[in-house]
């Protein structure tokens, strides 16, 4: 019997998916589109550090093709993300291909441009202008990548954001409303309830 650990996998990536498949067998033992790991990778570097929010160049020619990388110490196909996580904490060099891979993908950039450019106040219109497309073809790039509209995603960010900053107590509740982009404090109460359950005051 083979035990888990015991187990060699690699990862085989193309602009569509991503798999973990065995060396000793054939066929995925797990895999998920590659635009949410994509976006995974874009949040953990968006957080890494004060410029990380800048976004990063790449070669365009990086993002078509086929990439396979050996996944060492890989012990569960299905734990792949938490495996990824912890080698980009760790710093782990042996998935930088698999990094720049993923950061030439639409995905990847998308993300990072609306963690650099949404402040609250931003319009979908001046958004689209700035990743410099119609605004028409800004939101089918968004539905594609997000499955959803952008403007629920956006509402999304900006309370996870806020709740973040409440949490630390980054500033006081009118003043972290303003940061936000919200009208006003009591539509940043309303907002923080109703992805949260609770009014900001309750959550410091």
């Amino acid at each position: 019997m083979v035990l888990n650990s015991e187990i060699r996998r690699y990862v085989i990536v193309n602009k569509h998916r991503l798999a973990v498949m065995r060396v000793d067998a054939d066929g995925e033992e797990w895999g998920e589109p590659v635009v949410r790991i994509a976006s995974l990778l874009a949040f953990m570097e968006a957080s890494e550090g004060p410029n990380a929010s800048e976004s990063i160049p790449v070669g365009r020619r990086q993002a078509g093709g086929t990439l396979r990388l050996f996944a060492r110490d890989l012990h569960y196909a299905a734990s792949f993300e938490r495996w990824f996580c912890d080698r980009i904490i760790d710093g782990d060099r042996s998935i930088e291909p698999l990094r720049e891979f993923l950061r030439a993908q639409e995905a990847y950039q998308l993300v990072r441009f609306l963690l650099c450019s949404f402040d609250g106040r931003s319009s979908v219109a001046g958004l689209a202008s700035r990743y410099g497309v119609s605004t028409a073809h800004f939101r089918r790039i968004c539905r594609s990548i997000f499955g959803g509209g952008l403007k629920r995603r956006l509402r999304q960010w900006r309370a996870q954001s806020a709740l973040h900053d409440v949490l630390t107590g980054a500033g006081s509740l009118t003043e972290l409303a303003y940061q936000h982009g919200f009208a006003s404090s009591s539509h940043f109460s309303q907002e923080m309830k109703f992805h949260f359950g609770a009014r900001p005051g309750c959550l410091q």
